[in-house]
């Protein structure tokens, strides 16, 4: 059994038996192998050699697989977000601007990015504007840090000029400028993903 991860250059060969990286278990019908101790948000191809019962020759199995980079999906498939977008997202406003609060929930960031719409599709429309810098931040651990950026990240409405009474809706979602997150096999798009998923809320200014 060994492991390749994707490189830019050259692939990396690693060899899985004796490096405690490697399990299986059997439940009577299907055999589950997990790799442990895997990079984030990279793409690997996984090959399998095995003895074909019938004719004794030997058989090769190869397929790619993108580790999660979701705090919340580790060692679990039930979680449908494998990007890590951010948790429990709150907008508030406070002194002339409006602000955020949320849990990180990514392994794969380096920096959180706000939008702003009108319209509610698919947590972005297409008015939506990015009002404020990025808000790059150190974490103490690797997830479900609270994160409050205050008035280095927000809406600041003496710039902003919003109607009193308008509802906004707000995204955020986590980033990083050099490598966030490889497409899943299934994907359509770009050869790697550029940010998480958004997490949205909608506020109406007072």
């Amino acid at each position: 059994k060994s492991l390749t991860r994707k490189a830019s250059d050259n692939d990396i060969v690693i060899d899985i038996e004796g490096t405690g990286k490697f399990s299986t278990d059997y439940n009577g019908t299907h055999f589950k192998h997990m790799f442990t101790g895997l990079n984030p948000g990279h793409r690997y191809n996984i090959k399998f050699s095995y003895n074909n019962s019938v004719n004794g020759e030997e058989q090769i199995m190869t397929f790619p697989a993108v580790t999660s980079c979701s705090c919340s999906s580790a060692g679990s498939y039930s979680t449908s977000d494998k990007t890590g977008s951010p948790k429990n997202f709150q907008v508030y406003q406070d002194n002339g601007h409006v602000m955020f609060s949320f849990d990180d929930a990514s392994y794969c960031e380096e920096a959180y990015s706000f939008t702003r719409s009108d319209n509610f599709i698919d947590g972005e429309s297409e008015k939506s504007v990015s009002f404020t810098r990025d808000f790059f931040f150190i974490s103490r651990d690797p997830c479900d840090e609270r994160i409050e950026p205050l008035t280095e990240a927000s809406d600041n409405l003496v710039l902003s000029k919003l109607p009193v009474g308008h509802a906004f809706n707000y995204c955020v979602r986590a980033v990083n400028l050099v490598h966030y997150m490889d497409h899943p096999q299934g994907y359509v798009g770009d050869e790697t993903l550029k940010s998480s998923i958004n997490s949205c809320a909608s506020h109406k200014i007072n």
